[in-house]
């Protein structure tokens, strides 16, 4: 059996769809066309004029959409993969007006 037998197989059993893309055609697949756009929108916010520093800036661009919540699961992929959100500076900085200041301070260790 070849590798992408096994693949189509895995998928037949687990009732889900598995759709294959090359390389340089994205476009065969919607979610990575999707992700892509979504990637190049937040790249045109971060980059500069000269658009010479765009490679720098994928990390960030990564980090912030992995910080939206889908609304397919109500959960941003950083929830689903590590159970909750990271520390961001943002939420550092977040007020509690709670009763336990204490825990708030320490949920953010």
């Amino acid at each position: 059996m070849l590798h992408w037998e096994i693949w189509i197989e895995l998928f037949k059993i687990l009732s889900s769809d598995l759709n294959f893309s090359t390389s340089f055609h994205p476009q065969s697949d919607r979610q990575t066309e999707h992700v892509n756009a979504l990637l190049e929108l937040y790249l045109r916010h971060y980059v500069s004029a000269n658009q010479r520093d765009w490679a720098k800036l994928l990390d960030v661009a990564q980090f912030s959409y992995n910080l939206q919540q889908s609304e397919a699961t109500n959960r941003s992929p950083f929830e689903i993969v590590l159970g909750q959100q990271p520390t961001t500076p943002l939420s550092l900085a977040t007020r509690y007006e709670g009763k336990s200041p204490t825990a708030f301070k320490f949920s953010k260790l």
